[in-house]
């Protein structure tokens, strides 16, 4: 109750301990709250003190409170979070931030200085990993954005984080730290995690008079043999319909920061009322990072045959089979931007991307 009034500029506000009350046929009870919420106050002036390792102005710019005019004590928590991790960057872990308030009761303002108290710059040191049965640690490694014995970095700590969560693996990413009793420069990481199921497999079976029996199932592994792969089989099969597909990616291949993997597919169908098709093909992709870790390129390279066939149904002068069929021989230009913070389950964050394809390099269909 006190933070709901704290976030509305309700700094005074006095709440008493609840009263309880036993009804006459005692099967309820009362709770009462008496509370005096006292002026609201807007903020005032924001001032900086103690160990300052920035300018007043450059720090003016990482706080938000200032721009409001209700004091507002989660805001004034996240100002000093991020005050916290500017310092973090330089080394210091351990810096607190202490909020003093001045009080002007005729004005009903309060003035916020920050004071600082630094501490002593630390480094990273052991950097394990626990809870991953499954998965191994170099596919959570390969995502940190720190290293054993460098100089603390809180925004690289907290990215190295986020790069983890992304990954859709796990349900809980925590990054416990600890400072040796007999090196009190050092920061242990311990990151611990919670993993997910990441598979799935579909079974399907039906019948219908036209198409009589048919038969299916699909196979999806997002982290295939723990190595962060992504695996997907897929079968369907009845008597005028076909489709069989697999599919492989390995987004750091040969541990490398490019991505590759290959399509293998196969479908027909006859089901169709115009024309009957059969398509054999596949394709191989690369991909890798252009700009920081959310902005990737890829190219495709694709090699497909069409077969068409004309059945009682056809018309030739509304579908000239002659002309979409053949072999095709395409590349596909991808830029995909991705900033979710869960591949599998997202509850933030930006999808997008933009292709072009262009089909001609040897084979029979131009577009």
């Amino acid at each position: 109750l006190k933070y709901i009034y704290w976030n509305q500029g309700f700094l005074q506000v006095k709440i008493d301990r609840p009263i309880v009350t036993v009804t006459p046929d005692k099967k309820s009870i009362y709770v009462s709250y008496h509370i005096e919420e006292g002026d609201q106050y807007s903020v005032g002036e924001v001032d900086f003190a103690g160990d300052l390792l920035f300018s007043k102005s450059e720090l003016f710019e990482s706080v938000k409170i200032k721009d409001s005019s209700i004091f507002s004590v989660e805001v004034m928590r996240k100002d000093i979070t991020d005050l916290q991790a500017k310092y973090g960057d330089l080394g210091y872990a351990f810096t607190n931030v202490i909020p003093r308030y001045n009080f002007h009761e005729q004005d009903k303002k309060v003035d916020l200085v920050f004071e600082f108290e630094k501490g002593n710059k630390v480094y990273f040191g052991d950097i394990t990993v626990t809870g991953n049965s499954k998965t191994r640690d170099k596919v959570l490694r390969r995502e940190l954005k720190i290293e054993e014995g460098e100089l603390y970095n809180e925004t690289r700590k907290r990215l190295s984080q986020e790069n983890i969560q992304r990954l859709g693996f796990f349900d809980e990413v925590n990054f416990k730290t600890s400072t040796p009793p007999e090196k009190p420069d050092q920061l242990n990481i311990e990151i611990v995690v919670k993993e997910r199921n990441t598979g799935q497999i579909q079974l399907t079976a039906a019948y219908g008079s036209t198409q009589g029996m048919s038969l299916g199932g699909s196979i999806v592994q997002n982290n295939f043999r723990g190595l962060g792969q992504s695996l997907e089989a897929k079968i369907d099969a009845a008597k005028n319909r076909q489709d069989y597909r697999i599919s492989l990616t390995d987004p750091y291949f040969k541990d490398t920061r490019w991505s590759a993997g290959f399509d293998v597919f196969y479908t027909e169908n006859n089901e169709r009322t115009s024309y009957d098709i059969r398509k054999t093909g596949g394709n191989v992709r690369f991909g890798h990072p252009i700009y920081g870790d959310y902005t990737r390129a890829y190219l495709r390279y694709k090699l497909d045959k069409t077969s068409l066939f004309a059945n009682e149904n056809t018309d030739p002068a509304i579908f000239p089979l002659e002309t979409a069929q053949g072999v095709s021989s395409s590349a596909t230009m991808t830029l995909e931007y991705d900033t979710r913070n869960d591949r599998m389950t997202p509850s933030k964050g930006i999808y997008t991307d933009i292709s072009y394809e262009r089909t001609g390099l040897g084979g029979d269909l131009r577009y």
